[in-house]
């Protein structure tokens, strides 16, 4: 039986073009946020993102970039959507590359 692809959300889309292009080897990429301030209006953001996020599991990532604020709520309601668990996607520099991290809290 063959797995099933992953998911990489990317946590905000960036306001100019990023070569995310790497991190499609975990997964087809899905765009959480658009780009801008997300602070004016948390709460709708925290109501579409658990949405979004509901069928979070083992085979996904999350691609950490945008504002802060979007990371933590994305990390925080993936980790409680997968009973704590996420990996999360983590560029090197040297090797051009991006790296998963497995996180269980």
């Amino acid at each position: 039986m063959e797995q099933e692809e992953g998911v990489v959300y990317v946590c905000q889309q960036p306001f100019r073009f990023v070569d995310l292009s790497d991190a499609l080897r975990y997964g087809r990429l899905q765009y959480l946020l658009p780009p801008g301030d997300i602070t004016a209006g948390v709460a709708p953001v925290v109501g579409q993102l658990k949405n979004d996020l509901r069928d979070f599991s083992d085979k996904d990532y999350i691609l950490a970039i945008g504002a802060p604020a979007a990371i933590a709520m994305v990390g925080a309601i993936a980790s409680k959507a997968n009973h704590g668990k996420i990996k999360v996607l983590t560029w090197d520099k040297k090797e051009n590359r991006y790296y998963a991290i497995d996180i269980s809290i």
